[in-house]
């Protein structure tokens, strides 16, 4: 057993000095996305038929945030911009418009609470539920990358690892070891094989009407 139980632990994850590889950067989809099949993995030790759904924030919501119209226009418009550094990288001159963790941040703050703040927003399940989400939205940036002949495996950080610790885009280093996950690197998050081997999504029922 672990204590004090095995969702807190996993809840625990997310806090120190690990907000620092798993926010603002390039590690910030791949990491969610192996801290999202950790919880579903823990879930199905108790029931195998066990599947983490996700939370599409937009439906019914006439003010949607996630996707925004720029983001819902790269993934689906094969003639649209198509830069990975403007969805991914937060950092340089990334357009917020397109950048999915800034747009990521407005549910957290209007289902308030736990969810709020950066250390405790896994306590609430929504967390999960929300994250589960914005890696849908990622798989379906990663789909567009395979269409047009782009690597869905390029990770857009830096190469080299610091020790310098505040510096924070040294913490997103491609092969810095995974806060947390210290048998893989930064770079695994990006891996095909998760959406290829462990799990695939339903499509979403709409994105929001943005005429």
């Amino acid at each position: 057993t672990i204590a004090p139980n095995k969702y807190d632990t996993l809840a625990l994850i997310h806090t120190g000095l690990t907000l620092c590889s798993v926010h603002k950067g390039s590690n910030f989809l791949g990491w969610h996305r192996v801290y999202l099949l950790l919880l579903e993995t823990a879930l199905r030790q108790k029931d195998k038929s066990v599947v983490l759904p996700y939370w599409n924030s937009n439906i019914g919501k006439p003010n949607s945030t996630l996707p925004s119209p720029e983001i819902v226009d790269t993934i689906e418009n094969d003639n649209s911009v198509f830069l990975v550094k403007d969805v991914i990288d937060w950092f340089g001159n990334a357009d917020r418009k397109k950048n999915i963790e800034f747009q990521h941040n407005l549910p957290h703050d209007w289902v308030g609470g736990m969810m709020d703040l950066l250390p405790s927003a896994p306590k609430d399940p929504a967390f999960f539920l929300h994250h589960a989400y914005v890696d849908y939205i990622w798989g379906k940036f990663r789909q567009k990358q395979q269409r047009l002949g782009e690597d869905p495996e390029y990770y857009p950080g830096l190469g080299d690892i610091s020790l310098n610790k505040y510096n924070l885009t040294l913490f997103h280093a491609s092969h810095r070891q995974m806060d947390c996950f210290r048998w893989m690197n930064n770079i695994d998050g990006y891996s095909k094989n998760y959406t290829q081997y462990l799990y695939a999504y339903e499509d979403s029922p709409t994105y929001p009407n943005y005429a």
